[in-house]
């Protein structure tokens, strides 16, 4: 049985969806270590940051989808997403100590968060017909992406948050970020554009 090949532009949507999981659940794993350990937040605003953050990133993309579907199309809405979510990891990287540093970060991976996470389904859906045949594997493909960049990130990093934690961990992933974004804009002429 021969598998049907998939269109090119879905590996870097899949590459590009494994480190956005990466990144996510690698800061659901610290960030409440992060601001009681380094920045000396008592447990409940360190647990009320954490559940605000984590509420807007699910909720935020409600509004970034309907900003992609009436003004920006879902390759722009994605590359957005994916360069604010960057910028906001470089950001929570470079002042380590600073409260306002902190919250200016997450409200930009926030905002990144919400342009990203619902159109990049609807990005993959662009590349076939409505009747496509690979369609299924191009989105299981993507669900796996998903699941590798969960678990990969939490599993490599251990709760043990020192004062060099950010420069260890979060600036390296703003620059992966960067490297993979760099790298999908090389490619985002292939994607289809919104109609």
């Amino acid at each position: 049985m021969k598998t049907p090949s998939q269109p090119r532009a879905i590996y870097y949507i899949v590459a590009i969806q494994i480190w956005e999981y990466f990144s996510f659940y690698g800061m659901r794993a610290l960030l409440i270590l992060y601001l009681t350990h380094q920045l000396g937040f008592d447990d409940n605003h360190a647990i009320s940051l954490f559940s605000a953050y984590a509420s807007l990133v699910y909720v935020t993309p409600i509004l970034g989808g309907w900003l992609a579907d009436r003004l920006l199309g879902n390759r722009t809405a994605v590359i957005a997403g994916a360069l604010l979510m960057t910028l906001g990891h470089v950001v929570l990287g470079i002042d380590t100590n600073s409260t306002f540093s902190l919250y200016l970060a997450l409200a930009i991976i926030i905002c990144g968060y919400g342009l990203f996470k619902s159109n990049i389904s609807c990005l993959l859906g662009e590349l076939y017909d409505e009747n496509d045949h690979r369609r299924d594997g191009g989105f299981s493909l993507l669900y796996a992406a998903g699941n590798i960049g969960s678990i990969a990130r939490p599993n490599r990093l251990r709760p043990g948050c020192s004062v060099v934690w950010m420069a260890c961990w979060l600036c390296p992933c703003g620059w992966r970020h960067v490297y993979r974004f760099v790298d999908f804009l090389k490619r985002a002429s292939s994607f289809p554009v919104h109609a």
